[in-house]
């Protein structure tokens, strides 16, 4: 029975000795990605530039897959093939930067080890198709080009789906067997990863085994993909340069040359940082470096595709906006108004975040908000009113493609956010009156403000690009003082009106109701009942009082 009593006990220990050796293997089955950087500064630094990036990405591919699709004049196998590179360019970047985002405002940076397998696996994949896909499109050029005559022979149906398929099918299958490699290795040095995403190269520096079969298998994958394709586009933008020299007319050169010269932007960037990252020697491996040449091809490469083949469009070069009034005695009373106004937008509302900032009891989610909103109605104006004060100065009223599309961009965005955060803030008196015991738990202010600016951000994106698809060949005479987007209030009814009692005339007063009154009120209209700021705002005064009356002193004693 002792004997029984001991084995049964022995037998006991073994199992939960196995079962804690399971429950640690478990657990070391994370991965600690180290990010870009620890400074706080940094830190919003980087997570307003990749969300920029993102949201710049996302709406540019989707709109040009968008308007390829319905576009009939754009069903060509060049715009085929760029269709592709807008989906790779979606994928690629939405494997990783939504994570970035998430680490830099989380404490916690882990992994799992499926996440990260998954995360490599797709980066990998369609970073590979994204290097055939240029080829591709490099030979479709050249046929194009040097073979006008035979361009639809050579590039029918059949053949551009096959090198789509072939693309994808084998670098899925390539990314497959570079996955199972990495995670074959044992790693027993370190679980922190010195880099912002799952890539191979830092995981080979982390394994404690011997990591040779897994070099020459990168070596020969990316000399395949990536030195094979930059070879055959080279080849391409040879024959099609020697051809391009042999046109006559100088305005069909330029033309073809503008063509390619937007496919060899992005091949030079794309190519070249592919091949810094994954043909350099294990002795020259720099994390920092690697960190920048990662940045450029999982982030701004897929941002600058839809931007620079679309550049290749024609567009007038200037717009001119008539604003509100030619008569010289209106242009002045005009410009009094609007500066004074514009003065009075940028002193309250910066006043305003002065005094958020310095009270402690101010740092609630409500002022957090508030603080969003005076930031918006200080870049609200600043969009617009600039515009209008010169052009109120000056005879030259126009304003270039890139400033209109600028202004554009920038006021909708804006305006729709403005549009947004009263809604929130409005949220978060429900909660804080409603359910008192649970508005720290409900109003996560990180994350609705972030939500705010990127539904305006993709929105202003999307309609920004949909506008500029347009022709522009009745005038471009802009019957107005600057680009009207969307905002409530005095903006819905300015479009919700309809078209035919639609009058310029009227919309202009309108749309200076929501540009300029609305941002010099708002910090009044919230802030003008609180104690606090009340009491914040005669401290400041008293210590701006105390400055002038040391220097007064200070220069009363000079003399």
């Amino acid at each position: 029975m002792h004997i029984d009593f001991i084995s049964n006990n022995t037998l006991f220990s073994s199992v939960c000795q196995n079962i804690m050796e399971e429950v640690n293997q478990t657990s070391s089955r994370r991965f600690i990605l180290l990010g870009l950087s620890n400074v706080p500064y940094l830190q919003a630094l980087c997570f307003f530039l990749f969300f920029i990036m993102y949201v710049i990405t996302l709406s540019g591919n989707l709109l040009l897959v968008t308007v390829v699709r319905i576009n009939p004049k754009l069903q060509t196998p060049m715009y085929f093939f760029l269709s592709n590179l807008s989906i790779i360019d979606i994928g690629f970047s939405s494997t990783i930067t939504p994570k970035i985002l998430i680490n830099t405002l989380a404490k916690d940076r882990s992994i799992s080890l499926l996440a990260c397998a998954v995360q490599m696996f797709f980066h990998l994949a369609l970073g590979s198709t994204e290097c055939f896909i240029l080829a591709v499109m490099a030979y479709d050029r050249y046929a194009a080009i040097c073979r006008p005559l035979h361009y639809n022979t050579i590039m029918n149906k059949m053949l551009c789906v096959s090198l789509v398929v072939g693309s994808w099918s084998f670098s899925f299958m390539n990314s497959a067997i570079h996955v199972v490699l990495t995670f074959q290795l044992q790693y027993c040095k370190s679980h922190h990863v010195n880099h912002f995403f799952c890539e191979i190269p830092p995981f080979l520096r982390m394994s404690c085994q011997d990591t040779l079969l897994n070099e020459i298998a990168m070596y020969i994958s990316a000399g395949i993909i990536a030195m094979c394709s930059f070879c055959l586009t080279l080849i391409s933008y040879v024959h099609i340069i020697s051809t391009i020299l042999r046109i006559r007319s100088s305005q069909g050169r330029n033309k073809a040359f503008s063509i390619c010269a937007s496919h060899l932007t992005v091949v030079a960037l794309y190519y070249g940082t592919i091949m810094c990252m994954y043909l350099k020697p294990r002795s020259t491996y720099s994390p920092e470096t690697n960190k920048i040449v990662s940045i450029l091809y999982t982030a701004v490469t897929p941002m600058l595709n839809p931007i620079i083949y679309k550049a290749n469009q024609t567009f007038p070069e200037r717009f001119i906006l008539l604003g509100l009034s030619n008569v010289l005695y209106r242009q002045a009373i005009f410009f009094i108004v609007f500066l004074v106004t514009y003065k009075i937008t940028l002193s309250v509302n910066l006043l305003l975040i002065i005094v958020v900032r310095i009270n402690p009891r101010l740092h609630t989610p409500m002022y957090f908000f508030l603080i969003n909103l005076s930031i918006i109605d200080i870049c609200f104006p600043s969009t617009t009113v600039p515009k209008i004060l010169i052009n109120t100065l000056v005879k030259d009223r126009s304003i270039s493609l890139l400033g209109f599309a600028v202004q554009m961009f920038f006021h909708l965005t804006l305006g729709s956010t403005e549009c947004l955060i009263p809604s929130i803030m409005a949220c978060d008196r429900l909660a804080a009156i409603c359910r008192p015991l649970h508005y720290k738990t409900i109003m996560n202010k990180m994350f609705l403000t972030a939500g705010a600016w990127s539904i305006s951000s993709l929105n202003s994106a999307i309609q920004v690009v949909l506008t500029f698809q347009l022709p522009y060949c009745n005038s471009y005479h802009v019957n107005y003082f600057f680009l009207v987007t969307l905002y409530y209030g005095t903006i819905m009814s300015m479009y919700l009106t309809p078209h035919s009692n639609h009058s310029l005339e009227i919309d202009k007063p309108v749309s200076i109701l929501y540009t300029a009154v609305t941002p010099m009120l708002n910090p009044t209209v919230y802030s003008i009942r609180n104690k606090d700021v009340i009491n914040t705002v005669k401290y400041i005064m008293q210590k701006f009082s105390k400055i002038n009356n040391l220097r007064c002193g200070y220069f009363i004693s000079m003399f």
